[in-house]
């Protein structure tokens, strides 16, 4: 996957559509009043209610998709951008947004489909045409992997590792509400669950004992397998002791708990989670900070992928901890 998930922005500038039904009808302005407000719950019952009263809204559906993409639901969130797709046939938006969906699912050909329409649409989209671009390095890096793994061509390993620096540096995005023309001020919902754009200096401190450095792998590299072992086993509470009260869970979550509830969320849904890694690379990032770089190997009954993954690990007083995680 890219460095920091693939955003892909979306801004639909629509006016707000006149609302002449009963005043104790829920209507787009006071949804997103109640986003704005913190209460996703209350925004998701009105969002359910207003497609259900009037199914051909597809401003409704618009934002219904926003936020179920948000909380991770994604085969809903489909249903329902594919609903505004059959509403509104000429949108090239609702195409990005089932794109950035795919992205998150780890189904990159559909997420190049999705912005192929949307750019057949909407030719002069820039925000498409970079993100399909982006989406293209991906899939380049991903070949080029793949052939090196068999075989360590070392000319190809050159351009993979140029490959890698354009694949950093992609940047962050997500899902975007609807905005309507009278808004100067872009609305952003969903910014991204990596919050990794302020990452932390990527230079290499140096080594001075080599003795400390050893214990420190392997510390580190025991704290990766404990949690490796109980993601696999859908153990949460010592999935979750992997990771430090510093985690950086992303713009896309409120807080470290709204993070840990999606996590469950996620985890409990599998039937199965099958988790192995190879390729192990651990360095020095910083004072007490550990890099560790390997391939990840995910496999469940609805979902599949193979990753290239990073994460930092913090020492505390209660051993190394997770601070940082994404794929690159």
């Amino acid at each position: 996957m890219l460095k920091k998930y693939l955003f892909l922005f979306v801004l639909l500038l629509m006016t707000t559509q006149t609302c002449a039904a009963a005043s104790d009808k829920p209507s787009i302005d006071s949804i997103q009043t109640l986003i704005e407000q913190g209460d996703v719950s209350a925004a998701l019952l009105k969002m359910q209610q207003m497609v259900n009263d009037d199914p051909k809204n597809y401003q409704a559906w618009f934002l219904l998709g926003v936020n179920q993409a948000e909380r991770g639901a994604f085969d809903d969130a489909i249903k329902s951008f594919n609903h505004v797709i059959a509403l509104q046939p000429t949108l090239a938006e609702p195409h990005n947004n089932l794109a950035v969906i795919y992205n998150e699912m780890g189904n990159y050909r559909a997420a190049v489909d999705a912005l192929e329409k949307s750019l057949a649409l909407k030719p002069d989209y820039l925000t498409a045409q970079e993100n399909i671009g982006d989406l293209y390095v991906k899939l380049a890096a991903d070949a080029y992997r793949k052939v090196l793994a068999k075989d360590q061509n070392a000319a190809l390993q050159q351009r993979y590792q140029r490959l890698l620096k354009v694949h950093a540096d992609v940047p962050v995005a997500a899902v975007e509400p609807i905005v309507h023309q009278s808004d100067k001020k872009k609305v952003n919902m969903t910014p991204s669950r990596a919050n990794t754009a302020k990452r932390v200096k990527s230079e290499p401190v140096v080594i001075k004992h080599t003795a400390m450095l050893t214990q420190f792998k392997k510390e580190v590299l025991s704290a990766v397998e404990a949690w490796r072992v109980a993601w696999g086993n859908k153990n949460l509470p010592a999935y979750f002791a992997a990771y430090s009260e510093d985690f950086k869970y992303g713009d896309r979550f409120a807080s470290f708990a709204k993070w840990k509830a999606y996590k469950i969320w996620v985890i409990q849904k599998r039937e199965f989670i099958k988790v192995d890694i190879e390729h192990v690379v651990v360095t020095v990032f910083a004072e007490n900070v550990i890099k560790v770089q390997f391939l990840q190997h995910f496999r469940s009954d609805t979902y599949n992928n193979d990753d290239n993954k990073e994460m930092l690990f913090k020492k505390g007083t209660d051993g190394w901890k997770i601070i940082y995680e994404a794929s690159v």
